[in-house]
């Protein structure tokens, strides 16, 4: 499987294209099949010739064999890569991706999206609502939010309905209206002085009457996944994942989620002590709303966060097994970022895509960076194992560790 991947990127080259699609300009991001740059250009001008109702003024600014693009970029390139696998399969000689609207960019693109830091509060004259999530409420807390709900005595109700919510009560979103009275303000102080507030929940300001806040967050509980097809919930009462999500929202979609709203309120690992999230005048106005889903961006932002994490992981484990213990030559650097992103690329380019065994290769190679003999020395240990990419870093790992004296 990986001498297969292997082949498949060396017949692939990357395009970032410009191009007029329904009287709109857009640029994007392709991935287009080609023996050589002159058969990945004609099966380019394929793609958009197919389409001459839709398409026009198409053209590329750059176009680079795929692993030169990978193995220089700045960010996991694990989805890109997965993606031409998909597309090799199924036979697709291009495929477009990444695509940004020029004439009507995002309400973030365009700096539509404000964000203020400061605690959560009361704005003069505008009720405040809170999303509280019940199952972290009782996690930090150890009390159920319903009892404690009733004893406010502010008006509240469940985002979720029906057997979901018989079935899903102590873990449900909660909407609360925190009136700016002595309960209210006691109820405010309470969420503000949670042990993870960031996770618990986050707050808004609108004129809203409650029944029709209700309604409009209801929309945002389940999700469709528009790359996938899948079906999921979704934590938007987080605000790390509230701003990716509004970021990665059409004019239409924004409205869907924020018309009527004053401001978003609450807290994150960005902003401990608190963000309030606005918009620029209009954008939450008037408009045709559209629907929601988990659209491409916002799936490959949590791509990213996911590989991000499991980098984290392995740099944990390079430290943990005295990746050092070799005399430094890099002038007692740590393991950056922008290293580790180079190797996981480069390993994603050599096959390798099961998070275990990217584990395990980077932390081989990291070992043995400043000795390439011990790399191919280590790989040769492990040819019995390459059809298991998996076992086959492992024994890379292995040996290449214990040439420093450690005992795996």
């Amino acid at each position: 499987m990986m001498l297969v991947s292997q082949a498949v990127f060396r017949a692939y080259w990357v395009a970032q294209c410009r191009y007029t699609r329904d009287d709109m300009q857009f640029s994007g991001v392709m991935a287009v099949a080609g023996a050589d740059r002159d058969q990945a250009i004609r099966n380019m001008r394929r793609y958009f010739s197919a389409q001459p109702e839709h398409y026009s003024a198409a053209q590329y600014d750059t176009l680079e064999p795929l692993t030169a693009y990978a193995g220089e970029s700045q960010q996991p390139e694990l989805p890109l890569l997965r993606q031409v696998i998909r597309q090799h399969d199924e036979g697709i000689s291009a495929v477009l991706t990444g695509e940004h609207n020029l004439t009507c960019p995002l309400p973030s693109e365009n700096g539509d999206i404000h964000y203020q830091p400061g605690p959560p509060g009361f704005i003069p004259g505008i009720p405040l609502f809170a999303v509280i999530d019940s199952g972290e409420y009782h996690r930090q807390t150890g009390q159920h939010l319903v009892p404690v709900l009733l004893g406010t005595h502010l008006p509240w109700q469940s985002l979720y309905q029906g057997e979901t919510q018989e079935s899903l009560a102590d873990r449900a979103p909660y909407l609360v209206q925190i009136r700016a009275d002595r309960a209210g303000k006691q109820f405010l102080a309470h969420c503000q002085n949670l042990p993870d507030k960031a996770a618990a929940g986050f707050f808004i300001s609108s004129s809203k009457p409650f029944p029709e806040m209700h309604r409009q967050l209801r929309r945002m509980t389940y999700l469709r996944n528009q790359v996938t097809g899948s079906w999921s919930f979704f934590r938007f009462y987080d605000v790390r994942h509230f701003i990716p999500f509004a970021e990665s929202l059409t004019h239409g979609q924004l409205l869907s989620v924020a018309g009527g709203v004053t401001a978003f309120a609450g807290y994150s690992p960005a902003y401990p002590e608190g963000v309030t999230i606005t918009f620029s005048a209009g954008v939450t106005g008037t408009g045709r709303r559209e629907a929601l889903f988990i659209n491409e961006r916002l799936y490959g932002h949590y791509a990213r966060l996911t590989l991000m994490s499991t980098l984290a992981k392995i740099r944990q484990l390079i430290e943990q097994h005295g990746a050092g213990s070799a005399p430094e030559q890099d002038g007692g650097e740590t393991v950056s970022d922008s290293y580790l992103i180079r190797e996981a690329n480069l390993s994603f380019l050599a096959g390798v895509t099961r998070m275990q065994a990217l584990m395990y290769r980077l932390s081989a190679r990291y070992l043995c960076r400043h000795d390439t003999a011990l790399w191919e020395c280590a790989c040769e240990h492990a040819r019995p194992y390459q059809h298991n990419q998996v076992l086959f870093n492992y024994y890379c790992y292995a040996f290449c560790i214990q040439a420093q004296g450690v005992p795996v």
